[in-house]
């Protein structure tokens, strides 16, 4: 009895990840609404995926780190100066009143930088490379915790409104087909049990 209840339960999970990600995979990536306010924070793939705009360039920073160090040998004091400016530079109290390029080229630069420095530190001491990891690691928690002290829709006239807001609106759309189509699938299930 146990055995088959777990199998339905797991069922009923494996069907809402499936229609989780058919339906709410376009917000997935996107941190912010996406109201006018957040516009420009955000990249719209393939017509209908969001992406995180400062991800996604601090993702191809990284991915092209990767391609330079294979071609060129970089000095070490330099990146590690590079990644230092960039890092501080980053930190959310001054980073929130950049223009949208220079947010987008520190991002940039960070994935660049740091990803670069660790490539090139690695072969000469693992334990310095593992270090300044679990320093960036760190810092991103810091930060982290930063920002989370800043409500992204404060001040915005629209945050004590009863229905979802025009950042939310598509998101809470798909959240309703998920519940929808999971409870259909239950209904299903029972009539037929």
């Amino acid at each position: 009895m146990h055995k088959r209840k777990f199998i339905q339960n797991l069922i009923i999970n494996i069907v809402f990840k499936f229609y989780y990600l058919k339906f709410f995979m376009p917000y997935l990536f996107a941190h912010k609404p996406l109201c006018s306010k957040y516009k420009k924070d955000t990249i719209k793939f393939f017509s209908k995926i969001y992406v995180c705009r400062s991800c996604f360039l601090f993702y191809t920073g990284i991915f092209l780190s990767i391609i330079f160090c294979i071609i060129i040998k970089t000095d070490i004091r330099f990146l590690f100066l590079l990644s230092l400016i960039v890092i501080i530079s980053s930190h959310p109290f001054y980073y929130k009143h950049y223009s949208r390029f220079s947010r987008d080229l520190l991002r940039f630069l960070l994935g660049f930088s740091v990803s670069s420095l660790l490539i090139n530190l690695a072969p000469i001491n693992i334990y310095y490379a593992l270090t300044l990891l679990c320093c960036c690691f760190a810092i991103k928690s810091i930060y982290n915790k930063y920002r989370k002290k800043n409500d992204l829709c404060y001040n915005c006239n629209k945050q004590y409104s009863r229905k979802a807001c025009e950042g939310y609106a598509e998101q809470t759309k798909a959240l309703l087909q998920i519940e929808e189509k999971v409870s259909d699938y239950i209904m299903k299930k029972e009539a037929i049990c």
